[in-house]
């Protein structure tokens, strides 16, 4: 069997917040456009420049997609940034992992409940699509992941350690 297993790749959709943000901070590098050109350009043109250098690290860093990665018994998820910038999310070993199932059932029902377990969304955040909860333990406490496997991730996972995913 070789080393690498399985990699799937989803892209989160921007949320009513980011697009709010990226919109404000293009309106007023416009208005600070128009404001340099009617009142005094020496006096506005940084300021517009910056804004408008804003807008594009804003709009770049607003693209996220998400890797999930099934190597040798860990699951790996990583947050790319704009298809360039790779930070890891979270590292599973399949030793310590608690549970895999379904958002909203039963099995994870009582880590929702529980405001000392850590929550980390790595997910489309579209509705149809149907997200799992990954909860695990580690030296910094108990963590909850919502992601959005392909089964055959799952189907890897189960193999490994049958009890733990549930669809």
């Amino acid at each position: 069997m070789s080393v690498f297993e399985n990699a799937t790749m989803i892209t989160q959709k921007k949320t009513p917040m980011r697009w709010a943000i990226e919109i404000l901070v293009l309106a007023a590098a416009i208005a600070m456009t128009v404001v340099m050109v009617l009142i005094d350009p020496f006096i506005f043109f940084f300021p517009a420049l910056l804004l408008y250098i804003g807008f594009y690290f804003i709009h770049k860093y607003n693209f996220i997609e998400y890797e999930y990665t099934w190597i040798e018994g860990q699951l790996d998820i990583d947050r790319i940034y704009a298809k360039s910038r790779r930070k890891s999310v979270a590292k599973i070993d399949v030793e310590d992992l608690l549970v895999i199932a379904p958002e909203g059932s039963r099995d994870v029902s009582n880590y929702e409940r529980d405001s000392s377990v850590s929550v980390k969304d790595c997910s489309t955040r579209l509705p149809e699509n149907k997200k799992y909860v990954a909860v695990y333990k580690d030296d910094k406490g108990t963590h909850r992941i919502i992601f959005e496997p392909e089964e055959n991730i799952l189907d890897l996972i189960r193999v490994r350690n049958p009890r733990k995913v549930i669809k």
